[in-house]
């Protein structure tokens, strides 16, 4: 994807404010992020976190955003144990 096209996909998110929703969700949430994330996303990943009743936090020991497709093998076994756990 080019860089244009992506500043088209971000600058067309609609600006919605979800913190207040985080806390009404009731099942058990896992998020990921790779060791070395965007600037700030691992900020909000943290945020969000602490605004999940069930929420768990897993930092790769490696790759980046894109540690899914960096890692796919690693980040399907974190989300397989998390699945059997739930």
């Amino acid at each position: 994807m080019s860089g244009e096209l992506e500043a088209q996909v971000y600058e067309g998110r609609p600006a919605l404010d979800i913190w207040p929703l985080l806390s009404s969700v009731r099942c058990p949430v896992l998020l990921v992020m790779g060791r070395s994330p965007s600037p700030g996303l691992d900020v909000g990943i943290r945020e969000a976190a602490r605004h999940l009743p069930d929420a768990r936090l897993e930092q790769m020991a490696a790759g980046s955003h894109f540690f899914p497709q960096e890692l796919p093998e690693e980040t399907a076994g974190i989300i397989e144990a998390f699945l059997d756990e739930a």
